[in-house]
């Protein structure tokens, strides 16, 4: 098979690394005892916390149905919680829990040890995180309609 000459197409390519990225990143937090596919939600609930459900997807921009399944997934391992939310009463508020605590230490952790790793092969990230807050900011704001869901919308994530 012939390597077509020049680089991935912008948008695959970010994909692309993104998935190997989260290889990486799932690979140390196996090594620590953390479940992949728990750590992007619960990292990012902790960090936003107390949140809704849908202000917790309009951060992660992830769909709804992915979403609930893994919020489903996170209460039943009793590691997140919902409460009351005291300014809706039909609506409730997430929240980490004290037996979560390890896993979101160790998630950190596996997160530093990427950054590393990165760094001892060279790749300079200082300056990344904030140009990529504004490519996601962005990217947020030019996609429209509801998000992609189904066998269709293959995307990536830890979540």
């Amino acid at each position: 098979m012939t390597r077509r000459p020049g680089p991935l197409p912008f948008a695959l390519n970010i994909a692309v690394t993104n998935a190997w990225v989260s290889q990486l990143f799932d690979q140390e937090l196996q090594k620590r005892g953390v479940v992949p596919f728990q750590s992007g939600t619960l990292m990012v609930l902790h960090r936003e916390q107390p949140v809704t459900p849908s202000d917790l997807q309009a951060v992660m921009g992830v769909p709804s149905t992915t979403l609930r399944n893994r919020l489903n997934e996170l209460v039943a391992a009793g590691l997140v919680e919902r409460v009351p939310n005291p300014d809706d009463g039909r609506s409730h508020l997430l929240c980490t829990t004290a037996a979560a605590q390890p896993a979101v230490r160790a998630s950190l952790a596996a997160g530093r040890r990427v950054e590393k790793l990165l760094a001892e092969r060279g790749i300079v990230l200082e300056g990344f995180g904030d140009r990529l807050d504004e490519l996601r900011a962005t990217t947020k704001e030019l996609a429209t309609g509801p998000l992609s869901t189904g066998r269709n919308a293959a995307t990536t994530g830890p979540w």
